[in-house]
Protein backbone atom coordinates (compact mmCIF):
# COMPACT_ATOMS: atom_id res chain seq x y z
CA UNK A 1 0.00 0.00 0.00
CA UNK A 2 1.12 3.41 -0.87
CA UNK A 3 2.65 5.55 2.08
CA UNK A 4 0.94 8.26 2.80
CA UNK A 5 1.44 11.53 5.25
CA UNK A 6 -1.02 10.03 7.50
CA UNK A 7 1.09 6.97 7.62
CA UNK A 8 3.91 8.92 9.06
CA UNK A 9 4.11 9.95 12.70
CA UNK A 10 3.87 13.82 13.07
CA UNK A 11 3.83 16.44 15.78
CA UNK A 12 -0.05 15.36 15.63
CA UNK A 13 0.90 11.49 17.09
CA UNK A 14 -1.03 11.01 20.65
CA UNK A 15 -3.85 11.74 22.00
CA UNK A 16 -3.45 15.44 23.50
CA UNK A 17 -0.78 17.11 21.33
CA UNK A 18 1.11 19.60 23.05
CA UNK A 19 -0.45 23.42 22.27
CA UNK A 20 1.60 25.71 20.23
CA UNK A 21 0.74 29.22 20.62
CA UNK A 22 0.85 31.21 17.72
CA UNK A 23 3.48 33.85 18.48
CA UNK A 24 5.85 31.11 18.97
CA UNK A 25 7.26 31.18 15.24
CA UNK A 26 10.20 28.18 16.10
CA UNK A 27 8.16 25.75 17.33
CA UNK A 28 5.35 26.10 14.26
CA UNK A 29 8.05 26.35 11.94
CA UNK A 30 9.85 22.77 13.35
CA UNK A 31 5.86 21.45 12.69
CA UNK A 32 5.80 22.60 9.40
CA UNK A 33 9.20 21.17 8.44
CA UNK A 34 8.07 18.15 9.18
CA UNK A 35 4.98 18.37 7.21
CA UNK A 36 6.87 19.17 4.21
CA UNK A 37 9.94 17.02 5.29
CA UNK A 38 6.83 14.14 4.48
CA UNK A 39 5.91 15.41 1.19
CA UNK A 40 9.42 16.14 0.65
CA UNK A 41 10.52 12.03 0.70
CA UNK A 42 7.27 11.40 -1.30
CA UNK A 43 8.65 12.75 -4.57
CA UNK A 44 10.18 10.29 -6.07
CA UNK A 45 7.12 7.86 -5.59
CA UNK A 46 4.17 7.33 -7.38
CA UNK A 47 1.04 7.89 -6.19
CA UNK A 48 -2.58 6.51 -7.02
CA UNK A 49 -4.30 8.40 -9.52
CA UNK A 50 -7.01 9.59 -7.34
CA UNK A 51 -5.87 9.37 -3.54
CA UNK A 52 -8.50 7.63 -1.07
CA UNK A 53 -10.30 10.18 0.92
CA UNK A 54 -10.40 9.06 4.82
CA UNK A 55 -14.01 8.74 6.54
CA UNK A 56 -12.69 10.83 8.96
CA UNK A 57 -11.32 14.03 6.47
CA UNK A 58 -14.35 13.66 4.37
CA UNK A 59 -16.72 14.33 7.33
CA UNK A 60 -14.85 16.68 9.06
CA UNK A 61 -14.53 18.93 5.57
CA UNK A 62 -18.06 18.75 5.51
CA UNK A 63 -18.60 20.34 9.11
CA UNK A 64 -20.39 23.59 9.37
CA UNK A 65 -18.67 26.55 9.84
CA UNK A 66 -16.71 26.89 13.36
CA UNK A 67 -17.21 29.40 16.25
CA UNK A 68 -13.35 29.60 17.16
CA UNK A 69 -10.50 28.67 15.16
CA UNK A 70 -8.60 25.97 15.64
CA UNK A 71 -5.20 25.27 16.94
CA UNK A 72 -1.43 25.68 14.53
CA UNK A 73 -0.98 22.05 15.19
CA UNK A 74 -4.57 20.68 13.66
CA UNK A 75 -4.30 23.43 11.34
CA UNK A 76 -1.31 21.85 9.89
CA UNK A 77 -2.37 18.31 9.86
CA UNK A 78 -5.69 19.07 8.38
CA UNK A 79 -4.38 20.71 5.77
CA UNK A 80 -1.14 18.00 5.26
CA UNK A 81 -4.15 15.08 5.24
CA UNK A 82 -5.93 17.35 2.41
CA UNK A 83 -3.02 17.60 0.19
CA UNK A 84 -2.03 14.19 0.86
CA UNK A 85 -5.74 13.50 -0.77
CA UNK A 86 -5.66 15.59 -3.64
CA UNK A 87 -4.16 14.49 -7.31
CA UNK A 88 -0.84 15.47 -7.77
CA UNK A 89 -0.01 15.68 -10.90
CA UNK A 90 4.02 15.93 -9.85
CA UNK A 91 4.65 12.75 -9.24
CA UNK A 92 6.93 10.16 -11.03
CA UNK A 93 4.15 7.97 -13.47
CA UNK A 94 1.21 10.66 -13.57
CA UNK A 95 1.40 11.65 -17.01
CA UNK A 96 -1.59 13.48 -17.82
CA UNK A 97 0.04 17.07 -17.81
CA UNK A 98 3.50 18.59 -18.31
CA UNK A 99 4.40 18.74 -14.80
CA UNK A 100 7.63 17.30 -13.55
CA UNK A 101 8.58 15.28 -10.47
CA UNK A 102 8.44 17.56 -7.61
CA UNK A 103 11.67 19.73 -7.05
CA UNK A 104 13.48 20.19 -3.92
CA UNK A 105 14.44 24.04 -4.70
CA UNK A 106 10.71 24.60 -6.06
CA UNK A 107 9.38 23.56 -2.23
CA UNK A 108 12.14 26.62 -1.40
CA UNK A 109 11.10 28.72 -4.07
CA UNK A 110 7.36 28.24 -3.18
CA UNK A 111 8.29 28.82 0.43
CA UNK A 112 9.87 32.12 0.09
CA UNK A 113 7.84 33.19 -2.04
CA UNK A 114 4.59 32.57 -0.14
CA UNK A 115 6.58 34.17 2.97
CA UNK A 116 7.49 37.34 0.73
CA UNK A 117 3.70 37.54 -0.89
CA UNK A 118 5.03 40.18 -3.52
CA UNK A 119 2.21 41.65 -5.77
CA UNK A 120 3.06 41.32 -9.17
CA UNK A 121 -0.27 42.74 -10.54
CA UNK A 122 1.09 45.42 -12.04
CA UNK A 123 5.17 46.43 -11.33
CA UNK A 124 6.83 44.64 -8.88
CA UNK A 125 10.90 46.27 -9.15
CA UNK A 126 13.16 43.44 -8.76
CA UNK A 127 10.63 40.59 -9.54
CA UNK A 128 10.03 42.44 -12.90
CA UNK A 129 14.21 41.96 -13.86
CA UNK A 130 13.79 38.35 -12.74
CA UNK A 131 11.02 37.72 -15.15
CA UNK A 132 13.07 39.57 -18.17
CA UNK A 133 16.13 37.71 -16.68
CA UNK A 134 14.64 34.35 -17.45
CA UNK A 135 13.13 35.22 -20.12
CA UNK A 136 16.22 36.08 -21.69
CA UNK A 137 17.56 32.63 -20.50
CA UNK A 138 14.74 31.13 -22.28
CA UNK A 139 14.96 32.68 -25.44
CA UNK A 140 19.02 32.54 -25.58
CA UNK A 141 18.55 28.30 -24.41
CA UNK A 142 16.35 27.73 -27.60
CA UNK A 143 17.22 30.19 -30.09
CA UNK A 144 14.81 33.02 -30.31
CA UNK A 145 16.73 35.82 -31.62
CA UNK A 146 13.88 38.30 -30.54
CA UNK A 147 13.13 38.60 -26.64
CA UNK A 148 9.31 39.69 -25.50
CA UNK A 149 6.84 38.00 -23.39
CA UNK A 150 5.71 37.20 -20.14
CA UNK A 151 4.89 34.45 -17.61
CA UNK A 152 1.92 33.36 -17.20
CA UNK A 153 0.33 30.87 -13.84
CA UNK A 154 -0.32 28.27 -17.02
CA UNK A 155 -1.69 27.19 -20.61
CA UNK A 156 -4.99 28.53 -20.38
CA UNK A 157 -3.99 32.16 -19.47
CA UNK A 158 -1.03 31.79 -21.93
CA UNK A 159 -3.80 30.85 -24.52
CA UNK A 160 -5.95 33.35 -23.71
CA UNK A 161 -3.28 36.24 -24.14
CA UNK A 162 -2.14 34.89 -27.20
CA UNK A 163 -6.23 35.25 -28.60
CA UNK A 164 -6.41 38.67 -27.17
CA UNK A 165 -3.12 39.81 -29.01
CA UNK A 166 -4.10 38.11 -32.32
CA UNK A 167 -7.57 39.73 -32.00
CA UNK A 168 -6.24 42.81 -31.42
CA UNK A 169 -3.84 42.31 -34.70
CA UNK A 170 -6.53 41.19 -36.66
CA UNK A 171 -9.50 43.14 -35.78
CA UNK A 172 -8.05 46.40 -34.89
CA UNK A 173 -9.63 48.81 -31.95
CA UNK A 174 -11.67 45.63 -30.77
CA UNK A 175 -10.19 45.73 -27.45
CA UNK A 176 -11.98 48.87 -26.91
CA UNK A 177 -14.97 48.92 -29.19
CA UNK A 178 -15.57 45.68 -29.02
CA UNK A 179 -15.65 42.90 -32.02
CA UNK A 180 -18.56 44.72 -33.92
CA UNK A 181 -20.85 42.68 -37.01
CA UNK A 182 -17.68 41.54 -38.97
CA UNK A 183 -16.75 37.99 -39.56
CA UNK A 184 -14.03 36.07 -38.32
CA UNK A 185 -12.44 33.04 -37.60
CA UNK A 186 -9.60 31.20 -35.44
CA UNK A 187 -7.98 27.71 -36.85
CA UNK A 188 -7.17 25.05 -34.36
CA UNK A 189 -6.30 21.54 -34.69
CA UNK A 190 -9.16 18.90 -33.75
CA UNK A 191 -6.61 17.91 -30.78
CA UNK A 192 -6.38 21.72 -29.77
CA UNK A 193 -6.24 22.03 -26.13
CA UNK A 194 -10.56 22.95 -24.77
CA UNK A 195 -8.90 26.13 -23.45
CA UNK A 196 -8.38 27.62 -27.24
CA UNK A 197 -12.46 27.69 -27.17
CA UNK A 198 -12.58 28.84 -23.60
CA UNK A 199 -9.97 31.64 -24.63
CA UNK A 200 -11.85 32.12 -27.99
CA UNK A 201 -15.36 32.73 -25.96
CA UNK A 202 -13.84 34.64 -23.39
CA UNK A 203 -12.47 37.30 -25.99
CA UNK A 204 -15.85 37.72 -27.05
CA UNK A 205 -14.87 36.36 -30.46
CA UNK A 206 -18.05 33.31 -29.62
CA UNK A 207 -16.87 29.67 -30.23
CA UNK A 208 -18.73 29.68 -33.40
CA UNK A 209 -16.01 30.95 -35.30
CA UNK A 210 -13.68 28.41 -34.48
CA UNK A 211 -12.52 26.65 -37.80
CA UNK A 212 -11.33 22.76 -36.43
CA UNK A 213 -8.96 21.40 -38.60
CA UNK A 214 -7.19 18.06 -39.29
CA UNK A 215 -3.61 17.06 -38.17
CA UNK A 216 -1.24 14.49 -39.96
CA UNK A 217 0.40 11.05 -38.71
CA UNK A 218 2.68 13.18 -36.07
CA UNK A 219 -0.39 14.79 -34.74
CA UNK A 220 0.54 18.14 -36.42
CA UNK A 221 -1.68 20.33 -37.93
CA UNK A 222 -1.48 20.52 -41.95
CA UNK A 223 -0.36 23.65 -43.27
CA UNK A 224 -1.82 23.10 -46.35
CA UNK A 225 -5.10 22.30 -44.96
CA UNK A 226 -4.88 25.50 -42.76
CA UNK A 227 -3.68 27.42 -46.08
CA UNK A 228 -6.84 26.50 -47.93
CA UNK A 229 -9.23 27.25 -44.80
CA UNK A 230 -7.92 30.79 -44.47
CA UNK A 231 -8.02 31.25 -48.46
CA UNK A 232 -11.87 30.42 -48.35
CA UNK A 233 -12.55 32.38 -45.44
CA UNK A 234 -11.11 35.34 -46.85
CA UNK A 235 -12.49 35.01 -49.72
CA UNK A 236 -15.89 34.96 -48.28
CA UNK A 237 -14.95 38.74 -46.75
CA UNK A 238 -14.30 36.44 -43.40
CA UNK A 239 -11.05 38.14 -41.53
CA UNK A 240 -8.70 35.49 -40.35
CA UNK A 241 -8.05 35.87 -36.38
Amino acid sequence: MEESHRDRPTAQSGADPPHLPAGDRAAILELLTQHITGAWESFERPRPLEPAIEPDLDARLQEPLPESPSGIEAVLADAAAVLDASISPTRPLYLGYIGSTGLDVGVLANALAATYDVNLAAGARAADLVERQALEWLAEFVGYPLVEGAFTSGGMVSNLSAVLVAREWALPGARRHGVGAERHAVYCSREAHHSVIRAVEAAGLGSECVRVLGIDERRRLRPAELAEAIGDDRRAGVVPV
